[in-house]
């Protein structure tokens, strides 16, 4: 579906979590009480009112920690040829509230190409004021073949190559235009599709196969150095507290 805008009543400690990047642009505004998101890089407490968009490429967790039933809005649009790895908060800013007020209306009156029109422009003046990155087209390409053969230990030369570039001519344009690394790119997507293996119940030495390491030390050091324990240690807490990190 391109787009898919309703209103939602989270119970008491609803969660959502998105282990994985999932590929769209979610804007989020709770109408009343407080929800906490959190990622691998930050927590962020999610204001009554306010107004957020959610990453496209990153793994996060939002909670409803208000104690009581809370109503949401919650707009989901295909990403595509945008690129977001940080929680933006709009806040109260004039045009988006007014943006966000029309898009509540076009939807009750079921005017799904209004609504489009809306998230668009909230879309275009956030890529406007650097808030939300603008992919070319070659990169959206790009950006898919990576995140699939992302754990069939496929080196950055080796993608560099698939794509016709030379390795360093690809780090260049890559980093310029995603603004990471090839190689910090591709980890990220190998430790998240590792979260979620062990999550599934899978071992570990499973796991460090299954995302492309050679044997189980590699991948508990490049795991341990992006969150601090090892994915034992990982899912031994998942399993004992029934929570992510």
């Amino acid at each position: 579906m391109e787009i898919w805008c309703r209103h939602e009543i989270f119970d008491e400690d609803f969660c959502i979590v998105e282990e994985n990047p999932p590929g769209f642009l979610r804007i989020f505004k709770a109408e009343n009480g407080n929800f906490l998101y959190k990622s691998d890089d930050e927590e962020v407490l999610l204001q009554e009112g306010r107004i957020y968009v959610c990453p496209t490429h990153t793994a996060y967790s939002i909670k409803n920690i208000s104690g009581n039933k809370c109503k949401c809005l919650v707009i989901q649009r295909l990403a595509r040829n945008y690129l977001l790895d940080k929680l933006i908060d709009l806040g109260y800013e004039e045009i988006y509230m007014l943006t966000i007020t029309l898009i509540e209306k076009l939807f009750e009156k079921e005017n799904f190409r209004g609504v489009m029109h809306g998230v668009r422009i909230i879309i275009e003046k956030c890529v406007g004021d650097g808030l939300i990155l603008k992919v070319h087209e070659t990169f959206q390409n790009i950006l898919a073949t990576m995140q699939k053969y992302a754990c069939k230990n496929i080196s950055v030369s080796e993608f560099a190559k698939m794509f016709g570039y030379s390795n360093e001519h690809f780090i260049r344009i890559f980093t310029k235009e995603i603004k990471t690394t090839p190689y910090q790119y591709l980890l990220n997507i190998k430790m998240g599709k590792a979260r979620e293996f062990l999550y599934s119940g899978r071992s570990v030495r499973d796991v460090a196969s299954l995302t492309g390491y050679s044997d189980t030390k590699s991948f508990n050091k490049a795991f341990k150095t992006r969150y601090g324990i090892t994915a034992s240690e990982y899912k031994k807490n998942y399993n004992t507290q029934g929570k992510f990190l």
